[in-house]
């Protein structure tokens, strides 16, 4: 009689166990990120300034589906002693155990004070401290091989160590890929610098969503901005020698130069372009819905290429408000849409996107007071009559 035999088994690999990650919040907005990110990711917040999710809460599209996160972090587990030695052991054994023998991954470190509201926060001090001593402790624990990988420039890093304080005593950890912390600097902050004699640092809010979503005007492309008195955002658009079409009822702070740029003294929601430009623009102080049926607008009669607005959010229900705007843009034909609560935004979120190309072709476009007249000519549709 033939023996039966046994089939091989099957090797089942074990995934790795999920590391928590932790994000940088603008203060006052712990809530918000903790109700955007999943029940099940178990999120909250053990200080000001940090939310902790138990793993990396993603829909497979990177962050899109986090507007109120700063920075991100995978951590190394829970929070350790705030030492610089302590801190250096678990950075090395995790940068050891990850590390490929045969290429050089250049990378940096941070340690972070997270944003706070207090005038004198305690973990700032701590953080100096720390940051003065940590590369040192680094230094004289890695591989030749691995501490000479260290640039200075995160730009130019491919990973991110990381320390952030929770308090004075405690620290969070980790070693994060460059393109996963939603921002490659501490605590979010970009380096910029604003633009001489700018009328308002709104400015700081355009350069840095340009940093963002790594893509700006380029030379000669046409600009709207809406609503642009002072003139901070019509100001950095002509540094990018752009054509710049400036519509408020006020006067702009600024002198535009009269072959670049153009003034249009008028109401910013009922003014319509002669033909498609490549970029409309927007940082009012008006309430978000408004102007995200303004947007519509622009989308539904493909006006622009791209949009760029500041919405101010309200002091209440601001994930609820973000979602009610984002569901009004993609309506519209709005798309790639993109939301963050960038570092100079303060109580803004800040909202990109494209229209199809096929359906935006430059040409003749009604006015506004043309689309009116079309609209008060047209016939009523008659109501039906009740039926008894």
């Amino acid at each position: 009689m033939a023996t039966q035999r046994k089939k091989p088994s099957r090797r089942t690999r074990t995934r790795p166990k999920a590391k928590p990650w932790a994000f940088v919040v603008r203060p006052g907005f712990e809530s918000e990120l903790i109700s955007e990110i999943p029940d099940n990711y178990q999120p909250e917040s053990p200080a000001e300034g940090i939310v902790v999710a138990s793993a990396r809460p993603s829909d497979g599209s990177g962050w899109s589906t986090i507007a109120f996160a700063q920075q991100a972090m995978e951590t190394l587990g829970k929070p350790i002693e705030a030492h610089s030695e302590l801190l250096a052991d678990a950075l090395t054994n995790e940068i050891n155990s990850i590390y490929p023998q045969k290429r050089s991954i250049p990378w940096t470190i941070q340690v972070v004070s997270p944003p706070s509201s207090a005038t004198h926060d305690p973990r700032r001090k701590r953080a100096r401290e720390i940051d003065a001593r940590i590369a040192e402790a680094l230094d004289a624990r890695l591989d030749r091989r691995i501490a000479e990988a260290f640039v200075d420039d995160p730009a130019e890093a491919e990973r991110i160590a990381q320390v952030w304080l929770i308090d004075e005593d405690t620290a969070i950890t980790g070693f994060t890929r460059s393109k996963d912390c939603i921002s490659i600097f501490p605590a979010g902050k970009p380096h910029i610098e604003p633009l001489p004699d700018a009328p308002s640092k709104s400015g700081l809010k355009l350069q840095e969503a340009f940093q963002w979503l790594n893509l700006e005007p380029s030379r000669g492309e046409t600009v709207v901005d809406l609503g642009a008195a002072p003139g901070a955002w019509a100001q950095v658009m002509l540094s990018y020698n752009t054509k710049l079409i400036a519509v408020d009822r006020q006067n702009l702070k600024i002198t535009l130069p009269k072959k670049k740029a153009e003034y249009v003294q008028g109401n910013a929601f009922q003014f319509s372009p002669s033909e498609t430009v490549d970029w409309m623009l927007v940082d009012m102080a008006q309430r978000p819905l408004d102007l995200a049926k303004l947007a519509a607008k622009w989308g539904r009669h493909s006006w622009a290429r791209q949009m760029l607005i500041s919405f101010k959010m309200p002091d209440k229900n601001r994930v609820e408000m973000l979602q009610r705007i984002l569901k009004i843009l993609t309506d519209a034909g709005w798309k790639g849409i993109k939301a963050r609560q960038l570092y100079y935004n303060k109580n803004e979120v800040t909202v990109f996107g494209w229209l199809d190309p096929k359906l935006v072709q430059r040409g003749r476009i009604a006015s506004f007071d043309e689309m009116k007249k079309r609209r008060d000519a047209a016939p009523k549709p008659k109501g039906r009559r009740n039926r008894r």
